[in-house]
């Protein structure tokens, strides 16, 4: 599922440096906090490469999934266009849609990350 004008609510999932005390968390400043806990997305992991200040979400099919924490909030057109310049969509993160929780998550996908160290939480 894509974004498009006709979507009642926007959902997004955040981790790092967007969730609540990150430093780039004033970009949800204005939206709602829906929940916040431990979230499993099949075959993607919480990753920290050495060196970065921020964590990558990386999905790959011959990985398992591990939970990590992350933060779901409501969010208008604006904000998402906002997110998606902060996250380079579509070329450094892309956006993906997860119907199982309702919401857009932003995915690392130009990286072989398989070997760098999981993370919980950030």
């Amino acid at each position: 599922t894509e974004y498009n004008k006709n979507m009642k609510k926007i959902r997004v999932l955040v981790y790092g440096t967007l969730k609540k005390g990150g430093s780039n968390h004033r970009l949800l400043s204005e939206s709602s906090l829906i929940s916040s806990g431990l979230y499993q997305i099949p075959n993607a992991q919480l990753k920290l490469p050495e060196g970065y200040a921020f964590p990558f979400l990386y999905k790959d099919s011959s990985q398992k999934s591990i939970p990590f924490y992350g933060e779901i909030f409501e969010i208008t057109p604006e904000t998402l266009k906002r997110l998606d310049h902060l996250e380079g969509h579509p070329d450094f993160y892309t956006r993906e849609y997860i119907d199982s929780l309702d919401c857009f998550i932003y995915f690392c996908q130009n990286r072989d990350l398989k070997n760098v160290e999981t993370i919980e939480n950030f």
